[in-house]
């Protein structure tokens, strides 16, 4: 049978500092070692969490960097101990251990992962994802006169995304305590939003008693006030726009420098008829956006955080997806002002012929650095200060080999986990272990931006008279839920005893010898699994082809769909049903077993379609076996990378 098999191997995430520091302590301060501060019994919980030093102190109590020792590898996790206080009061451990289960299904990637909450006897503590880095209100600490917008803008749009995200669980989910010491900036460069429901899960201990304030009382504040909209201070029931609320707080600290209130709660402002003053770096619609989303009041308040976010980037990009933004802004700004000039000319043609626009022949060097880290490509040492030619820049973004990353971390292949187990009963820990972080260096390539239809199939067959495995051996495989059923007859024309198929579906039916002839017939090749990966994750490493929305994956189809069908996917949106059409041949093997990439329609699953996973071929002669719901695409090694221009836009 065709099934997945997993290494045993989890490798451990990188070490050190984050999740609940002060500003100050988040500077410089070393880890304080356990030794100085817990009994020898306690330094070792549940005979499975080392603990090694503290990260950082709150009210709740004090989080470790720690290991596993009952994972291979013993991975560092984060361990947020209870405070006796706190673990005393049986409602309030019951409130955050709901809320903990909550957090866990949020499967995004700028979100904290959260492993696991235990409640044994005098031991009270949460397991999370260990990061690195530092809180954005140490990054804020460094930029007193406020951040450039074109560094700020992607961590608020990374921070607002994990926001949006949990907004679209059913229920909405609301973070209800978002400030900037509950965002944090990895030392990759990434966004993790922390503590979803921990301000909620104190404040609603007493059940439907919302007078119930047990948090303010055993330490002062179950929430910032300077952080928290009008609503959530007179104990209404939360909404998205408090959220949104907080986040415009934070998204005008980070620009301005400064609080919007000078770190005056809502209520206070709201009746000394305050208001943020206009960051001089920003237009007015910015200004504006900023000030839309700080209403005191519910009604006059940005509604979503899409909608704030939407209307701080502006108007020219409100519909164009998250993930590809940052790569067109500012292009789509020249295309503005073009068509804005033109629009002049039209209505004063006395004007004269219309002026040339000419895009920006330099790239600062800050934009250059971070571009060529991001793509793994090493050169000379950049200087932040200068500017550097574009055609240079892009003639290296076109050639030059990529060290990139791929794989999973330890928080990702937990995420990968509890993703599963919520869909399945079957799913264990083991099943993703061998999503190895691995460094690679790629030349570059293409890949087709479709699987091979059925159409294209029959070209080669017809041209070259090839009889595929299934046609010869008369035997291939039909997939019926978690199992393979062996089908004589079926093969690739009939979808696998299926009936007639579209000429626009998919092939299927076909082996890996099959793909690699046919690859091989159009003068190309099968794309190994790094190259698929990379392909489908990007540089940022995405959870899907899509980004890390899952709930697209949850959008099931009861029929195998068009290769031309679905969303773009893939760097530069270059691509069509990389996950969620039909799983997909690589050149790539373990233990003699040819590797599957993808995810076909069938899949009810959503975390057998992300693009680190894949599924070994458990059947002798690997390469003959054929069955109706795997394909393929081609690829191919050229000069340049087909990218290029996606990274370095005409326009930017």
């Amino acid at each position: 049978m065709l099934e997945t098999t997993r290494k045993d191997t989890v490798i451990p995430d990188n070490p050190e500092r984050t999740l609940e520091r002060s500003a100050a302590a988040a500077a410089a301060e070393p880890a304080v070692p356990v030794e100085s501060e817990l009994p020898t019994e306690a330094q070792i919980l549940l005979n499975r969490f080392k603990l090694e030093g503290v990260i950082g102190r709150g009210g709740m109590g004090t989080v470790y960097s720690a290991r596993d020792l009952h994972m291979q590898g013993q991975p560092r996790v984060a361990v947020k101990l209870l405070s006796d206080e706190f673990r005393k009061n049986e409602n309030a451990v019951t409130g955050l251990e709901r809320e903990c289960r909550r957090v866990r299904m949020l499967a995004h990637d700028a979100i904290v992962r959260v492993f696991e909450f235990y409640n044994a006897s005098d031991q009270v503590f949460i397991t999370m994802e260990l990061l690195t880095g530092e809180p954005l209100d140490v990054v804020i600490g460094r930029h007193p006169s406020g951040m450039p917008f074109a560094e700020g803008w992607p961590m608020i749009h990374a921070a607002a995304d994990a926001l949006a995200y949990a907004h679209r669980q059913n229920p909405p989910y609301v973070h209800y305590d978002f400030k900037p010491k509950n965002v944090f900036l990895t030392s990759e460069g990434r966004i993790k939003v922390l503590d979803f429901g921990v301000a909620r899960a104190i404040k609603s201990v007493g059940g439907a008693d919302r007078s119930t304030r047990l948090y303010e009382t055993a330490m002062p504040g179950y929430m910032t006030p300077s952080y928290a909209s009008c609503e959530m201070l007179a104990q209404v029931e939360p909404d998205q726009r408090d959220d949104v609320y907080s986040l415009a707080c934070v998204a005008y600290e980070l620009l301005a420098g400064t609080h919007p209130f000078d770190y005056r709660d809502a209520m206070t402002a709201f009746t000394q008829h305050l208001k943020p003053k206009p960051i001089p770096s920003l237009s007015a619609a910015r200004n504006r956006a900023l000030a839309k989303g700080l209403a005191f009041e519910r009604a006059d308040r940005t509604p979503s955080v899409e909608q704030f976010i939407a209307e701080l980037d502006g108007p020219s990009l409100r519909q164009l997806p998250i993930r590809r933004r940052s790569a067109i802004a500012a292009g789509a700004a020249v295309l503005i002002a073009s068509i804005a000039v033109v629009a002049y000319w039209k209505k004063h043609p006395s004007a004269g012929n219309p002026p040339t626009v000419i895009a920006p022949q330099s790239m600062s060097g800050a934009r250059v650095k971070s571009l060529y880290t991001l793509l793994g490509i090493d050169g000379p040492k950049i200087d932040e200060q200068q500017p550097y030619p574009r055609a240079g820049v892009l003639s290296r973004v076109r050639s030059a080999p990529r060290r990139v990353t791929l794989g999973s971390t330890q928080g990702q292949i937990q995420a990968a986990f509890d993703l599963c187990r919520h869909y399945s009963t079957g799913c264990t820990l083991r099943m993703y272990a061998d999503e190895t972080p691995r460094n690679v260096t790629l030349a570059p390539f293409t890949m087709d931006a479709t699987a091979v239809s059925v159409s294209e199939f029959r070209r080669f067959v017809d041209t070259t008279g090839y009889r595929t495995d299934a046609e010869v051996t008369g035997i291939a495989y039909v997939q019926k839920g978690a199992t393979l059923e062996r089908v004589r007859g079926g093969n690739w024309r009939n979808a696998v005893n299926a009936g007639p198929v579209s000429d626009d579906l998919a092939v299927v039916g076909v082996s890996f010898r099959d793909a690699q002839t046919y690859c091989s017939w159009r003068q190309k090749r099968l794309p190994t699994e790094d190259e698929w990966e990379y392909a489908a994750r990007g540089p940022e490493r995405f959870m899907f082809p899509w980004g890390d929305d899952v709930t697209v994956a949850l959008t099931h189809r009861p029929a195998r769909p068009p290769v031309n069908d679905g969303p773009a996917q893939g760097i530069a949106g270059a691509f069509r049903g990389l996950a969620g059409n039909v799983w997909q041949w690589v050149d790539t093997e373990i233990d003699g077993a040819k590797l599957l990439k993808g995810g076909s329609w069938l899949e009810t699953n959503p975390a057998n379609i992300r693009s680190a996973v894949h599924r070994i071929a458990e059947i002798p002669g690997t390469t003959a076996f054929a069955d109706s719901a795997s394909g393929f695409r081609c690829a191919n090694s050229v000069p340049a990378w087909p990218d290029a221009s996606f990274w370095v836009p005409s326009g930017d």
